[in-house]
């Protein structure tokens, strides 16, 4: 039984609820489920591949330097730390690099 429209989305009752119904139907859930899977494949290889590349990299560094340590500069430092606190803080979104205070 349809309860009223609301911005146009049609709201159902069911289930003792009324709430708008975004239920996709199946062929297309199933659809947007495979290509969520073949995606997140694609991004499983493509870090797997980084990975090793950065192993040779470093084998490389190795080889060439003696050294086991990279040596990075104050600003690759900081890059590295920013791009590691997005991955450690997945609800945080850091303002514009103009308005950051202590980073400059």
């Amino acid at each position: 039984m349809i309860r009223r429209a609301i911005g146009g989305l049609k709201l159902r009752r069911g289930a003792g609820q009324y709430g708008p119904d975004l239920m996709l139907p199946a062929p297309l859930q199933f659809i947007v489920a495979m290509f969520a899977y073949a995606l997140n494949a694609r991004m499983a290889r493509k870090m797997e591949y980084l990975q090793e590349e950065v192993r040779v990299l470093k084998e490389v560094v190795v080889a060439a330097t003696g050294k086991t340590r990279i040596e990075l500069n104050a600003e690759q430092r900081r890059r590295l730390a920013l791009k590691g606190k997005e991955l450690t803080c997945p609800g945080y979104f850091p303002p514009p690099p103009h308005d950051r205070s202590g980073f400059s």
